[in-house]
């Protein structure tokens, strides 16, 4: 009798450790992104569609897969809180509606335009939790689930080679003066038919120093032909050189934004 109290408050610790983080009570909603969620039907519908998603995905998953997606799961809630949390009114409405539906396109391996490929895609995480000779990483990525063509097999390839970048496992030199090192990347679907496929990887680490590094990279696979696509494939010289200024243009923008009281020159 008593091994069988054991057990059963064992499997209650270890569901306590795996469970989802589902759409919460109304009735204890504490924090401001939880009272404006449950004050406005759009954002209730909108977080209710992502927790939604999420359940799905997590009873698809056993095991390591399971508690990495909780994992990260956990970690998206937090940065929601911290990127929208200081924010008020529409501006802080606007946050939570871009970044909880962000969330939930992720979940459901979704595209933000095209028709789709016509092959299942799902989410990949990689996790690990921060101390003084572990990374925090924070991976997010998108794959085939049984890749077939050549170009399924490449995109599969692709975003692993950006997995096997993770940092995982001790370091051999602990983080400095308390800080926390970390590595995050973040992929979307910015495209997908049947015979395109293509996705952005959003890059950030922080290893020291007096601030990290981060960066956007792109994939973009002919399905059709099993090859990656370059810039030159889809643009003639002078189109690419009017990119090249646009994001000149836009680089500069983003820097006087931030430096209110500076002026950038080129």
């Amino acid at each position: 009798m008593q091994l069988l109290k054991i057990c059963w408050l064992a499997g209650l610790l270890l569901i306590a450790c795996i469970v989802p983080v589902r759409a919460f009570d109304c009735a204890k909603a504490a924090s401001s992104i939880e009272k404006a969620i449950c004050t406005d039907p759009k954002l209730k519908a909108a977080d209710d569609a992502m927790a939604t998603a999420y359940a799905t995905l997590r009873d698809s998953l056993v095991g390591a897969d399971r508690k990495s997606l909780g994992a990260s799961q956990r970690k998206w809630v937090k940065s929601r809180e911290d990127s929208c949390g200081y924010q008020q009114g529409a501006e802080q409405a606007n946050c939570i509606l871009s970044q909880t539906d962000e969330r939930r396109q992720l979940l459901l391996a979704e595209p933000e335009s095209g028709p789709g490929t016509g092959s299942r895609l799902m989410p990949v995480f990689i996790q690990q939790d921060a101390d003084p000779r572990h990374y925090d990483i924070d991976f997010t990525l998108i794959k085939f689930v049984k890749p077939q063509s050549k170009g399924e097999i490449l995109f599969n390839n692709r975003v692993t080679k950006i997995g096997k970048g993770a940092p995982l496992g001790r370091q051999s030199e602990a983080a400095r003066d308390d800080m926390t090192y970390s590595s995050v990347a973040a992929m979307a679907l910015t495209y997908t038919s049947p015979k395109l496929i293509s996705a952005k990887v959003e890059n950030w680490d922080f290893s020291g120093g007096a601030h990290g590094n981060g960066g956007t990279s792109g994939i973009t696979i002919d399905l059709d032909r099993g090859t990656e696509m370059k810039p030159g494939d889809l643009f003639d010289a002078k189109g690419i050189a009017a990119l090249k200024a646009r994001c000149i243009e836009q680089i500069f923008e983003q820097k006087k934004d931030k430096n209110d009281s500076s002026i950038c020159s080129r």
